[in-house]
């Protein structure tokens, strides 16, 4: 059993115990896309699994703050310690809704 986080650019956080991760129809659905893009998140000390819309940028959806945070966490942990990074210059945001799975197996 793990975790689901659908996370909305409104801050809206909905949270719900899933055995599986959903299947891509179930993901576009959820996240309202054609294309779905797979980004690794380093959550809570181990990588997890996050889906959002690939094209969610160039759709000019709104900037999703905590999916952003979440996946930009991963490279903020891993940086070497003093040295200092625009992430926004290196890094694109993550726009539109975003689901994350929490100690799911991706197969």
């Amino acid at each position: 059993m793990g975790r689901r986080y659908i996370i909305e650019p409104n801050g809206k956080l909905s949270i719900a115990s899933v055995n599986a991760i959903d299947e891509f129809e179930e993901l576009y659905a959820i996240i309202g896309c054609e294309r779905i893009e797979h980004v690794n998140v380093f959550w809570n000390g181990k990588y997890e699994h996050m889906f959002v819309d690939e094209e969610g940028l160039l759709k000019r959806l709104e900037v999703n703050v905590i999916a952003t945070a979440w996946y930009w966490q991963n490279s903020i942990a891993h940086e070497p310690h003093g040295r200092s990074f625009d992430l926004f210059n290196q890094f694109s945001p993550i726009a539109g809704i975003a689901v994350l799975y929490e100690g799911l197996k991706w197969e």
